[in-house]
């Protein structure tokens, strides 16, 4: 007997969806942690910002509105580092 491969519509699935940032906190799972293994679980209001890639971590998740703080103070140490 050959095994089946159970298939299903587009309108049969219920994509996961996270809970949105609300007052700047990002949420996150009962571990602390905040699970990104497709880009649909991002939190609403929030960004993904890239740094290094390696098999645990693949950036950070902020909150939108804390991004340029986040982008301004990276720029500031990575100017320091170099002037030292």
């Amino acid at each position: 007997q050959e095994d089946m491969q159970a298939l299903h519509a587009w309108s049969q699935m219920n994509f996961y969806k996270t809970k949105p940032v609300i007052d700047g906190k990002v949420p996150k799972n009962d571990f602390g942690n905040i699970d990104l293994y497709i880009p649909l679980m991002l939190p609403e209001g929030s960004v993904h910002m890239n740094r290094r890639a390696i098999p645990i971590i693949e950036g950070i998740v902020v909150a939108e509105e804390n991004k340029i703080i986040i982008v301004e103070g990276y720029l500031e140490a990575e100017n320091d580092a170099e002037e030292k």
